[in-house]
């Protein structure tokens, strides 16, 4: 007899076994909303970070193809989750960070930047915008717009753009992320790194021609341990890995990056060390005096 298939309802959207490198010894977080300024309270891992039929054509509605997409990240998952420990290792050991380290990550990178909720919003907005570009187009001047459809879910029409996105991109993005500038940042001092549920954060540098930047030209920050943070830029120059020790005197770094990491979440900062979100949620109002800090102290090499 042949077993039935298991259906996977609440479907993470960051694994589990990422945000348990940021856990305490409970495997639990503190979840910060950073929307309504306030503290959740304290969470385990397999409670955070996941939606029903997130990956489904319609969210919250069962579909083969959320479970086909469920499927397929658990195979990479648990592929990259046998090498990250090692990585770590090797990272905190100033042992050097080899191709195949590199390729891990990339993809891992891929992966988290790419099924996020700040995802799929992006994505949306954009489709919605060309539609409306397009009718205005197209429609005589009197003719109203029609609003976009929202299901009971109040998503947006469906979900198929950001799925295509994920079905095509994951490999694109992964090798992209590979050949861009790499920096680890290993903080020592008495501040850690914190994560979100947008692990891989973007952000643009100023705009010099129409399009704005290219994706290889943003700039991408993603903490893998409450010790670690990779800082992706521009390839340009030496693309070998660099590494920079992060010491109790250089602090006020760890809370730029820690910003930047916050300002790009769609709703929760998550860490193991309360008072960090604490100073954090404090200095939230002046984000743009921290993050001018960083790109005026702290330039990259």
């Amino acid at each position: 007899m042949q077993s039935k298939k298991q259906t996977t309802k609440d479907q993470h959207i960051v694994p589990k076994f990422y945000l348990k490198l940021f856990a305490d010894k409970e495997g639990k977080l503190e979840v910060l909303d950073i929307k309504n300024a306030r503290f959740d309270k304290r969470r385990h891992c397999s409670g955070l970070a996941y939606k029903p039929f997130f990956y489904a054509k319609r969210t919250g509605e069962f579909d083969d193809i959320s479970q086909e997409f469920e499927s397929g990240f658990n195979k990479i998952e648990d592929e990259i989750a046998k090498e990250i420990p090692l990585i770590i290792e090797r990272i905190l050991g100033l042992k050097p960070i080899g191709h195949k380290d590199r390729s891990a990550l990339s993809l891992f990178l891929s992966m988290l930047w790419l099924r996020t909720e700040t995802m799929r919003a992006s994505i949306q907005r954009m489709s919605e915008q060309m539609k409306k570009d397009i009718k205005e187009i197209v429609l005589p001047r009197e003719e109203k717009v029609v609003a976009p459809i929202q299901n009971k879910n109040n998503s947006i029409d469906s979900n198929t753009e950001h799925l295509t996105f994920l079905a095509n991109g994951l490999e694109k993005f992964a090798k992209m992320f590979f050949v861009k500038k790499w920096k680890i940042y290993i903080a020592k001092g008495e501040r850690k790194f914190i994560t979100s549920d947008t692990p891989v954060a973007e952000w643009f540098p100023p705009r010099t021609i129409f399009w704005g930047p290219s994706f290889l030209c943003r700039k991408h920050y993603f903490p893998l341990t409450p010790e670690i943070l990779i800082e992706l830029t521009c390839p340009k120059g030496n693309r070998k890995i660099k590494r920079e020790t992060l010491f109790a005197e250089d602090d006020d770094k760890v809370m730029v990056l820690n910003m930047l990491i916050l300002g790009h979440c769609f709703n929760f900062g998550y860490s193991n060390d309360r008072q960090v979100l604490e100073d954090l949620l404090v200095e939230k109002n002046k984000f743009t005096k921290w993050t001018r800090m960083y790109f005026e102290k702290f330039p990259r090499e």
